[in-house]
């Protein structure tokens, strides 16, 4: 797999998973606010990751030129 698919690849499942806690914290559905704070720091850390490797692929893109 090349290095374009597999970037692809990890962000679609980065996307896929925000997406769903997204929808876990719409519905209400966090027992307390723990379980609140918690998918809220998740969405942002996948978040975070997700800016890394977008910033890390344009690095390497002009690396690459």
């Amino acid at each position: 797999m090349d290095k374009d698919k597999l970037v692809a690849v990890v962000l679609k499942q980065i996307d896929d998973r925000v997406a769903l806690l997204t929808e876990v914290l719409a519905a209400g559905r966090p027992d307390d606010y723990a379980s609140y704070k918690k998918i809220c720091g998740e969405i942002q850390g996948m978040q975070t990751v997700r800016l890394y490797i977008v910033i890390l692929t344009k690095d390497t893109e002009f690396e690459d030129e």
